[in-house]
């Protein structure tokens, strides 16, 4: 039996980043773990410590691009950590309509596109197995 999936990272398009933080970790308590500017996105990012799972906050600039076109404030992303073979959540994923597709790190990825039928709005689901996870 294959291990119980592990939700990792959860990401968040806020509009103000000092705002979310005020809230996140001057509020409730997470530690703050980086602030800084984006590696791959025009945006500034916060990553902190939720305990078992990542939470990381993204405020894009105004027209953050080809990456994130879209920067209304929103859940961004989850994380999925699958054990070592995601390739069964894949499969399961594709039969259920929905298109998956192997990024270059070789984590599976379905597009915010694709999941507005899921949940309701463009949110990305990143699968990646346990020895990807970090």
């Amino acid at each position: 039996m294959p291990p119980e999936p592990n939700l990792v990272n959860i990401e968040l398009l806020v509009p103000r980043i000092s705002d979310a933080l005020a809230v996140f970790v001057d509020v409730l308590g997470f530690e703050l773990a980086h602030r800084g500017p984006a590696p791959d996105v025009a945006a500034e990012i916060a990553v902190l410590d939720a305990g078992s799972v990542v939470l990381t906050l993204i405020e894009p600039v105004e027209a953050a691009g080809p990456v994130v076109p879209d920067v209304t404030p929103r859940l961004s992303q989850i994380h999925v950590q699958l054990g070592d073979d995601r390739s069964a959540a894949c499969e399961a994923l594709m039969a259920a309509g929905l298109p998956v597709e192997v990024l270059d790190d070789g984590s599976s990825f379905v597009a915010p596109g694709a999941m507005v039928g899921v949940v309701g709005f463009p949110m990305a689901l990143v699968l990646r197995d346990e020895a990807d996870a970090g």
